[in-house]
């Protein structure tokens, strides 16, 4: 992935940025901006549980924490996406800007009008 491609996941991942804290002072995280995301491995099970039951803003925090903390866009476009199931509307115009930045792996070809039309887009 190019560094524009980067970019633009990066700005749409700020955007959906969910409210929740972790424990840290302001200064930490002016130290180091991605702590503010970073999850234990008991608060990454939680959420996965709390997604697993539909709700919104563990999938919105899941996909924050890969995509910032762990630099992993595909985990974070696979929980932005998962939020985008559950009807957030933020996460599909977002998902869909991704797949429109970046060149569509072999056999994905119309992935994105595929999810276009599921979400009414």
């Amino acid at each position: 992935m190019n560094n524009l491609q980067k970019s633009v996941f990066n700005i749409l991942m700020v955007l959906l940025i969910v409210s929740c804290g972790n424990g840290q002072t302001e200064a930490d995280a002016a130290q180091n901006p991605s702590s503010k995301f970073t999850l234990s491995e008991n608060q990454i099970v939680a959420f996965k549980q709390a997604a697993g039951r539909g709700d919104m803003s563990a999938m919105l925090r899941l996909a924050d924490y890969y995509s910032v903390s762990l630099d992993n866009e595909m985990q974070g476009i696979y929980w932005l996406e998962q939020a985008g199931n559950a009807g957030d509307l933020n996460a599909r115009e977002s998902v869909i800007q991704y797949y429109e930045s970046v060149p569509q792996p072999k056999g994905k070809e119309g992935y994105v009008e595929k999810l276009k039309e599921r979400w009414e887009m």
